[in-house]
């Protein structure tokens, strides 16, 4: 975990963790929802800039529809 936070607008917190790749923070999720405490919850996939720049360069090289 890298943070959590409470928040006042329409989610009630906001947890920030890494995991090694997409399964890894899946399961962390259903672990954590499995306990019944939750009634709702979002997930998002993050990309530090650097990772997005190299998302971005590997779009270019492969010119989609080109």
């Amino acid at each position: 975990m890298i943070s959590i936070y409470c928040t006042s607008e329409e989610c009630d917190g906001l947890v920030i963790y890494e995991a090694p790749d997409e399964k890894v923070a899946l399961a962390a999720l259903l672990a954590i929802i499995s306990t019944g405490h939750l009634a709702e919850t979002q997930s998002f996939l993050l990309y530090s800039m650097k990772n997005m720049m190299k998302v971005l360069k590997t779009a270019r090289l492969s010119s989609f529809g080109e």
